[in-house]
């Protein structure tokens, strides 16, 4: 099976000067998940990914200095890298995981649900589970 090539990576770099970015730029959860440090700038929605020098390192948009630096720091320390790898990686898998997304999210919406029929006992998520599984599909009618 051939290694990914962020596999072979020692440091991940991003940049941009405009915000013109993904929003959550995949790869660069990517690069955290597989435990590759990681830096960038402060754009968009990069920091609530990278914890400034817990995490990874942030610079500013534009500052190409800032980024040369960051980058080298990473390569010429191997215990900060590593320390960035794995505090990357755990924030990855704590605040990025699909599945821990999926059960906030069904948290969130049978309160909703529950608030909405005055239920002051919400459903759980697993309640809404069973609910929704043995529940009969409902035909929508054409316009």
């Amino acid at each position: 099976m051939p290694k990914r090539i962020i596999d072979n990576l020692t440091v991940f770099g991003i940049g941009s000067k405009d915000g013109n970015v993904d929003a959550l730029p995949t790869v660069l959860l990517e690069a955290l998940a597989a435990g590759c440090p990681a830096v960038s700038t402060r754009l968009s929605g990069v920091p609530e990914i990278i914890e400034d020098g817990v995490s990874g390192l942030l610079v500013e948009p534009g500052d190409d200095e800032a980024l040369a630096r960051a980058i080298q720091s990473i390569l010429s320390n191997p215990q900060r890298a590593a320390s960035l790898s794995l505090a990357g990686r755990r924030r990855a898998e704590e605040r990025f995981d699909i599945h821990r997304n999926v059960e906030v999210m069904h948290g969130w919406l049978g309160t909703a649900a529950a608030q909405a029929r005055g239920d002051s006992n919400p459903t759980t998520a697993d309640e809404i589970s069973r609910q929704a599984s043995s529940a009969s599909p409902v035909a929508a009618e054409a316009p």
